[in-house]
């Protein structure tokens, strides 16, 4: 699966079509630009960034689960965004284009079926807050079925307990995906 041609249509639209592709969807260091930077007035700059944001969310949801970690960090400024704002999702478009070829490809019968997963956490790197991140995804058919990026609720105390929040939500996602594949078999799930 593969979403190629929306993404093709969402350079267009922002006009990016040509634009320079980059290896990573945020800067890690510099995650919306630095305080030296300059960036141009833009109008309607709430509605332009709420519809760009729902697009990519669209993209995180389905077949990009690569930009979910920066589309989580960016979604937070949904009610004020700012010029520098804005320009981080530009940057998450050139990174699409850099991987307009990724796709969610699903194997035949012949794979391995047993589902599994991966779970991390970042511990306390949030700097407005200091609360970690959750991360994890879970795989089926070697294809990933479901995934979350987020901020844990609570401040984790050491990485260790970060560590185990992460791992409560991905095993709740976990059990609910063996409950599912319980009540159905996979032949009518993989029609």
């Amino acid at each position: 699966m593969h979403q190629q041609e929306y993404i093709i249509y969402l350079l267009k639209e922002h006009g990016l079509h040509q634009c320079n592709p980059v290896s990573l969807s945020m800067d890690p260091v510099f995650s919306f630009g630095q305080d030296t930077d300059i960036y141009p007035q833009i109008n309607n700059l709430l509605s332009k960034y709420c519809k760009l944001m729902g697009e990519l969310l669209y993209l995180t949801m389905y077949t990009c689960p690569d930009i979910a970690l920066a589309i989580m960090k960016l979604s937070q400024h949904n009610a004020h965004p700012k010029p520098h704002h804005y320009t981080a999702t530009k940057q998450v478009l050139h990174y699409l284009f850099s991987t307009l070829s990724y796709c969610v490809h699903y194997r035949g019968k012949n794979t391995d079926i047993t589902i599994h997963g991966f779970s991390d956490a970042d511990w306390a790197t949030s700097p407005e807050d200091y609360v970690s991140i959750t991360g994890y995804v879970w795989y089926y058919y070697s294809s990933p079925i479901s995934h979350a990026a987020k901020k844990q609720a609570t401040q984790a105390l050491s990485s260790a307990e970060a560590e185990y929040m992460v791992l409560t939500g991905a095993i709740q996602d976990g059990l609910w995906i063996k409950s599912f594949y319980s009540v159905y078999s996979p032949s009518q799930i993989l029609c």
